[in-house]
């Protein structure tokens, strides 16, 4: 265990009274999560107490490092009834009954796995087990990142889980003692979410209806014909436990239906609000009478408000870019790496274009849909250079592959892809293509790179490069403020248990870190790369750097560009402007020359260039 010379810093969680602003201090020390009971008449608090061995008993990514202990507050009389002692909470859920006496919570035994764990009520009196029957809420990993999907159901807990034997998902109400019941076995596709939770059931979307979900199962509260799907609520900042695992307790769900119309869904009515062409819109706000909506029109976003009968905009920004064409993207059906039928998607310029862009994830293919101006202003976004005049391909990549075989899989599948869009687009230049990825997909590409010299050149942003040196890279603002924080689970369980899945610490499987590592391959790389990387990156810069210095000592053509300040994702207005302009003077540099190398005098160097910013 790791003990910083200087002690984390403790929190306290205090209560507020409105009118005399007096505070009064309910617990202090590492809080990790709370939440009020209905009646505001009690609080549940997540403490993060006794520091966790590595790898006691496994080693993930975003695990907690410390025991999270479950505390009772009674806020009438500021005594503390229940505390828990010798059960780890997991994150993500912390749900109340709806009457005010009891928590769900899933918990493990001090030393146990997360997913040898059960689901448990506690209440000012006990902690109560209940009997899952063999049921799997997911594996430890799934449990610590996502959390266990469960809710009660009246005075009695359900769980989001699969048999012991099999695949499908179904919601199943539990008890202490009793066999677990299925409630959804009848739905072609279960809900993996509960909407709402009403007074007589819980209610979801499923098989393009509304239903509600009781003790004898679920019925249907819509008729077939609508297509309806629930309008969740788009919130960045909202937490992954109130956004997927605390369903409003009401009567009524706002839906979109088949034909892009906002719903009220409720008692078995689903009367329309606004005036529809809803397909595409971020619902913002709901009440039974009126939704609030961000809908994209071009590149501009207009903030709709919806009643009955109307829709109202009540603001748009970037309006003058309303009429801004917004490429739409081309599926591209082949056959994958597995032989089984995959898609990809292709993004088209207007005329003849330029080169190609070709951008994979591992176990994503993106169609790359227009989402809020937020995302679209750190995140990778084809129109930028659809509008340049480049084509832009999203691969059907395979993401869970062994880890020895995944680099040639890698390549195939790119390979696959890129041979169909070309078939299916024969004035694409097959000559003139570079190959981009960022994160995992930065990793693929450099995999891609020690194997294939069909691109003109790469860029690998945030890239993951030797998985030797990332195990024990330390997080970026751990390193500057260790008592916040080492984070050593995140790159040693990113390495072993997260997307890396080498299963090992190094010295235990160092044949599989080697085969995943393109560092070591570095020899073979023969086009030129950019790399894109960031001090505070939780892909350390490191990754990049040992790369490009591999690259110049075998006299190859590199670039790397390191944003100081910056995370994951650019958010500096002049950082992304800058960033963008890189790429172009990239793409500029390796694919605007007739030949199949870079000739240009000004082309990519075996030095460094160093840039002075302008004063």
């Amino acid at each position: 265990m790791v003990v910083p010379e200087r002690p984390e810093p403790r929190q306290a969680l205090v209560r507020l009274e409105r009118d005399t602003l007096q505070i009064t201090t309910l617990q202090e020390g590492w809080l990790a999560d709370f939440t009020v009971s209905p009646d505001g008449g009690s609080v549940a608090v997540v403490m993060r107490e006794e520091p966790i061995p590595l790898g006691d008993p496994q080693l993930l990514h975003m695990e907690d490092d410390r025991r999270r202990r479950l505390v009772l507050i009674d806020l009438r009389t500021g005594r503390v009834p229940l505390r828990v002692d010798g059960l780890d909470i997991a994150p993500h859920l912390l749900r109340w009954s709806p009457d005010s006496t009891a928590v769900l919570v899933w918990a493990r035994p001090d030393g146990a796995r997360w997913d040898e764990g059960t689901l448990m009520s506690a209440s000012f009196e006990s902690t109560d087990p209940f009997n899952r029957g063999g049921l799997r809420a997911g594996a430890s990993a799934s449990v610590v990142v996502a959390g266990v999907q469960a809710d009660w159901l009246g005075l009695t807990p359900v769980m989001y889980a699969r048999p012991t034997e099999g695949e499908r998902g179904d919601w199943y109400l539990l008890s202490q003692d009793g066999v677990p019941e299925s409630l959804t076995g009848d739905l072609v596709v279960a809900p993996t979410r509960i909407a709402a939770s009403g007074p007589e059931g819980l209610l979801a979307f499923a098989d393009g209806r509304y239903w509600e979900i009781t003790a004898h199962g679920a019925h249907a509260l819509s008729p077939p014909n609508l297509n309806l799907r629930e309008a969740m609520i788009f919130d960045l900042t909202m937490g992954r436990r109130p956004k997927s695992n605390e369903a409003p307790r009401r009567d009524w769900s706002i839906a979109i239906d088949g034909e892009g119309q906002v719903r009220l869904v409720r008692d078995g009515a689903a009367p329309t609000l606004g005036g529809g062409g809803a397909d595409l819109d971020k619902t913002l706000a709901v009440s039974p009478e009126a939704v609030l909506t961000l809908r994209p029109r071009g590149l501009a976003d207009a903030l709709l408000h919806h009643r009955p009968g109307s829709t109202e905009a009540i603001a748009e920004v970037n309006s003058t870019l309303a009429n801004m064409f917004v490429t739409e993207p081309r599926p591209i059906r082949h056959l994958g790496f597995d032989g089984r039928e995959t898609e990809s998607w292709l993004f088209l310029p207007n005329g003849e274009p330029r080169g190609v862009i070709v951008n994979p994830y591992p176990g994503w293919a993106d169609n790359l849909a227009r989402l809020d101006p937020l995302t679209m202003t750190y995140s990778f976004r084809p129109e930028v250079f659809v509008g340049a005049g480049y084509a832009v391909l999203s691969p059907s990549v395979p993401g869970d592959l062994p880890v020895r075989e995944r680099g040639d899989a890698y390549a195939r599948s790119v390979d696959l892809a890129v041979d169909a869009a070309l078939a299916a687009f024969p004035e694409l230049p097959s000559d003139r293509m570079v190959l981009w990825g960022h994160s995992f997909g930065g990793y693929s590409a450099l995999e891609i790179a020690t194997r294939s010299g069909r691109f003109r050149s790469y860029i690998a942003s945030s890239a993951y490069s030797d998985m030797l040196g990332v195990w024990g890279e330390f997080d970026a603002l751990g390193r500057i403020q260790p008592e916040n924080g080492m984070f050593f689970r995140f790159n040693q369980g990113w390495t072993e248990t997260g997307q890396g899945a080498l299963q090992d610490p190094p010295w235990r499987a160092p044949e599989d870190y080697a085969a995943s590592s393109p560092f070591l391959r570095a020899d073979h790389i023969t086009r030129p790369i950019l790399f894109l990387t960031a001090d505070l990156d939780f892909t350390p810069a490191t990754q990049a750097e040992r790369m490009f210095s591999a690259i110049l000592r075998n006299h190859g053509h590199a670039r790397i560009v390191t944003y100081w300040g910056e995370k994951h994702l650019t958010w500096s207005p002049a950082n992304i402007r800058d960033r963008y302009q890189q790429i172009f003077d990239w793409l500029a540099l390796t694919l605007d020359d007739a030949g199949s190398e870079t000739t240009s005098a000004d082309a990519p160097k075996g030095e460094p260039i160093l840039q002075t910013p302008p004063p």
